[in-house]
C-alpha cells in the first residue's frame, strides 16, 4: 500500500477509528457486531485499525486518533502491536498519550516470556495434513492455509487462517492474531470479515469460508462455525502442519 492511502471502512459502522502506521499510510477502523451473536463476538474498532494495517503488511503503529479513548480490551490488545511507548493516541477533549500512560503496569507478551509483536512478524512455513480437500475449495484452501502461515499465535502456537469467498467471486482473507491476555484475540474469521469491511465489501454476500488451522489444545473451529453460521454460511475447515 503507498503513502498515504486510506484503506476505509463502510462509513454507516459506528465508533470509528485512524491508524496512522510508520510507513505514513492511514488505516480506518470501525466496530463490527454480528446479529445473533454475543456481544463479546464483536470486532472492536481499534482492534479494526490494527488489524486493517496488518493485512496490509505495516510494521508499526504511531498515532491512533479515536472519538472515545480505547477501552480496556482495546488497549490491551494495542500492547501486541509493539512499543507501547512509540503509540500516540489522542482523542477529543484528551490530551494525546501513549498507550504506556494510558495502561501503566500493563499484562505484556513479555510477562509470557514471548518477544515477537503483531506487526512485522515472521512467517512459519506450513503443509496441508492428510485427508481430501473438497475440489471446489482448493483456491480458498490455500489462501486459508497462506493466512495461517501468516498469522500470530506466540501463546498457543495454533496457527490459523480464514479465506472468503464472496458473492461477487472476490476473496477476503484474514489470519489469527493472539493477545497475551487471551480473550482480546481476533479469530481468523474476524480479521477475514474485517479485510471484506475495510475494501467496502461488508454488503457482499459471503458464499464459502474455508478455516485453516494447526491443530493444538486451542480451536477456533466452534466460535468460526457459530460466527459464520449467523452470517448464514457452513464453513469448511482444512488442518495444518510445520513443515520440517
Amino acid at each position: 500500500m503507498g503513502r498515504g492511502v486510506l484503506r476505509r471502512a463502510d462509513l454507516a459502522f459506528r465508533r470509528r477509528r485512524l491508524a496512522l502506521g510508520a510507513s505514513g499510510a492511514l488505516y480506518a477502523g470501525a466496530n463490527l457486531e454480528f446479529p445473533g451473536m454475543p456481544l463479546g463476538a464483536s470486532v472492536h474498532a481499534e482492534q479494526f485499525a490494527v488489524a486493517n494495517a496488518w493485512l496490509a503488511g505495516e510494521t508499526a503503529i504511531v498515532h491512533l486518533a479515536v472519538t472515545a479513548m480505547p477501552c480496556g480490551h482495546c488497549r490491551q490488545f494495542l500492547m501486541e502491536a509493539g512499543d507501547p511507548t512509540g503509540l500516540a493516541i489522542s482523542a477529543p477533549g484528551h490530551a494525546a498519550a501513549t498507550l504506556a500512560e494510558l495502561l501503566p503496569h500493563a499484562f505484556r507478551p513479555a510477562d509470557l516470556r514471548v518477544e515477537a509483536r503483531l506487526l512485522g512478524g515472521a512467517r512459519a512455513s506450513l503443509g496441508a495434513s492428510a485427508g481430501p480437500t473438497p475440489p471446489a475449495a482448493d483456491e480458498l484452501a490455500r489462501a486459508a492455509r497462506d493466512a495461517a502461515s501468516r498469522s500470530y499465535a506466540p501463546y498457543s502456537g495454533a496457527l490459523a487462517g480464514a479465506a472468503l469467498r464472496l458473492d461477487d467471486g472476490s476473496v477476503a482473507v484474514g489470519r489469527y492474531a493472539e493477545c497475551a491476555a487471551f480473550n482480546p484475540s481476533l479469530l481468523a474469521v474476524q480479521c477475514a470479515l474485517v479485510a471484506r469491511a475495510a475494501d467496502a465489501r461488508s454488503a457482499v454476500p459471503v458464499a464459502d469460508a474455508v478455516v485453516a488451522e494447526m491443530p493444538a489444545a486451542s480451536s477456533q473451529r466452534t466460535a468460526a462455525e457459530a460466527l459464520l453460521a449467523s452470517l448464514g454460511v457452513p464453513a469448511r475447515f482444512v488442518a495444518v502442519v510445520l513443515e520440517r
